[in-house]
């Protein structure tokens, strides 16, 4: 029986962020009426989480007010400020609060639109093979040296055995088009692999460094989740996942659709930014009718 996953854990402010441009104000910014840091703690709950450790800059003095306000009583807190932009100083300050059990690391600005939450599915393979569990997606390989790509074998449906992660691989060198995205299930002996990276002096090193060194000790196992991830820390993410959740929305999805269809950048020459995203804005527009 594998041990119950209680505590996640929130890069907040840039700190340990997937990408450099996602900031605390990022993390506040709303997704049609709700905060990409809400949808993430929601999602954390969905998945039998009770205890969450933010992890912000140190000038960062309103955000706990904010963080606290979107949790429903009777979660434990854990606020933590650091003077570090680092990412593995965002993990390795969560250590004591971590201490021997398995967690979550959430990157709110990855939101995952799906059935059943991200991080629940993760839990769901993590219960099935006591592992570390990174969140994967296919990614065109293009964009490869962007991304943390991984390589490895399937072991069940939509379940790979990690043999190896290279960060930020050129495309004609990536060993496959299955991409980290910022969902994980961790186990404690991560920090080992974190405070080699620190002693090496590789402060920029990320977490995905960090499991690629881990997997010379364990097995690592990524799931490819069900569901669709917007980069909100990007702008083109961020406008994708405002058309999808808009065009849902029970208060204004009648009316967002209505305008969607009038707007003269659907019928002509659009923005380099909306242009990429038209394909996407009118596949949503005709399922929702």
């Amino acid at each position: 029986m594998q041990t119950k996953i209680n505590k996640a854990v929130f890069p907040l402010a840039g700190i340990g962020a997937l990408a450099p441009s996602a900031s605390g104000t990022g993390n506040m910014l709303a997704i049609v009426d709700k905060p990409l840091l809400q949808y993430a703690i929601e999602e954390a709950l969905a998945a039998g989480v009770a205890e969450m450790v933010f992890v912000a800059g140190k000038d960062d003095s309103a955000m706990q007010a904010m963080v606290t306000s979107l949790l429903p009583s009777g979660t434990k807190i854990h606020f933590i400020r650091i003077d570090s932009r680092e990412p593995i100083d965002a993990l390795l300050c969560t250590e004591d609060i971590i201490g021997n059990d398995p967690f979550a690391v959430i990157h709110p600005a990855d939101l995952v639109d799906a059935e059943t939450p991200a991080l629940k599915q993760l839990l769901g393979v993590h219960a099935s093979y006591g592992t570390s569990v990174i969140g994967v997606e296919t990614i065109a390989r293009e964009y490869s040296d962007e991304h943390a790509v991984i390589a490895g074998s399937s072991v069940a449906e939509r379940t790979i055995e990690v043999r190896q992660i290279v960060t930020n691989p050129a495309p004609v060198h990536a060993p496959s088009t299955l991409a980290a995205i910022g969902r994980y299930v961790l186990m404690p002996s991560i920090f080992q692999q974190l405070r080699m990276l620190k002693d090496a002096g590789r402060n920029k090193a990320t977490l995905n460094d960090a499991i690629d060194l881990l997997l010379k000790n364990e097995r690592v196992i990524a799931c490819q989740f069900e569901g669709i991830r917007y980069d909100c820390a990007s702008t083109l993410g961020f406008l994708q996942a405002t058309v999808q959740f808009g065009l849902r929305h029970p208060g204004v999805s009648n009316e967002f659709r209505a305008f969607l269809r009038n707007l003269p950048f659907i019928h002509s020459a659009p923005t380099i930014q909306l242009a990429a995203a038209l394909p996407q804005i009118n596949q949503a527009i005709a399922i929702a009718g």
